[in-house]
């Protein structure tokens, strides 16, 4: 296309250029994250805070509107990025100290991931002993077993059992 001036295309010189489109809905949000895949060669820990970081810039993105439904952009988000409590739990068991990191510092990623997998805040004890005991049954099966009962996910040991 043939421009003038400043870059500018021939045309219509009262036409307003088109704006880059901004994700205005959930389902732009879903399509937005689509092309966002976790790099399976880095530590979950990594891939995780890699992922945080695509949503950050994604929410960033979304219009001041939209923005107040916080809860259903976020859920759309973290599906669509499939991040859920097994994400966190992985980073969880998986995380390391960082170069020149606190102790302090430590315990707060730790304390988060923590909250973000067993979500204490909306779970009784005996429901987070009962993930603890099943993620413990499942880690001590034989691989073949432990896949075969992963694939009929069971919510607790006894239905694992």
């Amino acid at each position: 296309m043939a421009t003038r001036g400043r870059g500018q295309p021939k045309g219509d010189p009262t036409k307003v250029p088109e704006t880059p489109k901004v994700p205005s809905t959930v389902q732009d949000a879903e399509n937005t994250t689509a092309a966002v895949q976790p790099d399976a060669s880095r530590p979950p820990s990594t891939a995780l805070e890699e992922r945080t970081d695509s949503l950050e810039a994604t929410l960033r993105s979304f219009m001041h509107s939209q923005q107040k439904d916080y809860v259903k952009v976020k859920q759309a988000i973290l599906r669509k990025m499939e991040i859920n409590a097994e994400t966190y739990r992985l980073g969880f068991r998986s995380m390391s100290i960082r170069e020149g990191e606190t102790a302090r510092e430590l315990q707060s990623r730790l304390k988060d991931l923590y909250e973000k997998w067993l979500n204490p805040k909306q779970k009784s004890k005996e429901e987070i002993g009962e993930q603890i005991i099943l993620e413990q049954f499942l880690r001590m099966l034989n691989p073949e077993l432990r896949v075969w009962v992963k694939e009929h996910n069971p919510q607790t040991s006894k239905e694992a059992a």
